[in-house]
């Protein structure tokens, strides 16, 4: 089958406590997916969950970060009406493709190629070792389905750095990335990417840049800028391999932490590594 076991519970009628559960952990792979590869939204310690901001400590082991930060998740999926009734192996297995989901490892290299298809050189994303210029956001929509993004508060982030001399060149701004998938994704699928840049243009590539658009991205100016572009990642969300790896398996460490909503926006303790 293409889906995991969606098989409904009844929603709670009331706020969950927000204690461990039997079930409620990673299976040991996806564990050490996450930690090896997709952990960027571990040290940040807050993401916006629709109108909530949950949060989690941050310290310690990524092993630690990342038990607080499922049982984070969890919790707050069970809070929306859209997720509340999924069984908890499709819960956990959506907190491992939203981690994937906003992953440099996964995306990041096809967000540069989109860069340097349009600028002509290899740039990076400078900025966003300041965690507090980065915002990560997760919507729970009907379907149920996912919307999460990335949002960069600096400008200018877009460096390209001459490999001679090494002087640094700016060459625009992304301000966000966002993409949306199923709850599960369908396997062997990969979500699109709505990536919003402006570069930096010469008088003569202004002149030009009607004619200087690609397919494999689908360029589709607004205005003057900014641009939005689409960029699906080569690679697969859900795999298939994720479905079959032993749900009932303890991950690291109990999950015994809190989860705490704060009507107040997004404060981060710790950076991603988009750079």
């Amino acid at each position: 089958s293409s889906t995991l076991d969606v098989g409904r519970r009844p929603c709670p009628g009331a706020m969950r406590s927000p204690r461990a559960e039997a079930g409620t952990a990673l299976p040991p792979p996806l564990a050490m997916d996450i930690v090896r590869q997709y952990g960027d939204l571990l040290r940040v310690g807050c993401m916006r969950v629709n109108n909530q901001v949950v949060v989690w400590e941050v310290g310690g082991t990524m092993e630690a970060q990342l038990t607080r930060f499922v049982q984070a998740m969890l919790d707050a999926l069970r809070r929306e009406p859209e997720t509340c009734s999924l069984r908890v192996a499709t819960l956990v297995r959506c907190v491992y493709w939203i981690c994937k989901a906003l992953s440099i490892n996964y995306v990041l290299m096809d967000v540069l190629q989109a860069i340097r298809d349009r600028v002509g050189a290899l740039c990076t994303i400078e900025g966003s070792e300041d965690a507090k210029n980065t915002r990560y956001s997760l919507e729970v929509l009907p379907g149920p389905a996912f919307r999460v993004s990335v949002a960069w508060l600096q400008a200018d982030n877009i460096v390209h750095r001459d490999p001679r001399t090494a002087e640094r060149l700016v060459k625009g701004t992304l301000s966000s990335i966002e993409a949306e998938f199923a709850a599960p994704p369908e396997v062997g699928e990969a979500p699109t990417y709505l990536l919003q840049l402006e570069f930096k243009r010469s008088i003569a590539s202004k002149i030009f840049s009607a004619i200087a658009c690609t397919d494999t991205c689908h360029e589709r100016p607004l205005g003057a800028t900014p641009l939005h572009v689409l960029v699906t990642p080569a690679a697969a969300l859900r795999t298939g391999t994720e479905d079959h790896v032993a749900s009932s398996l303890p991950c690291f460490v109990q999950l015994c932490d809190f989860l705490t909503f704060l009507p107040m926006p997004c404060r981060a303790r710790a950076s991603p590594r988009w750079s």
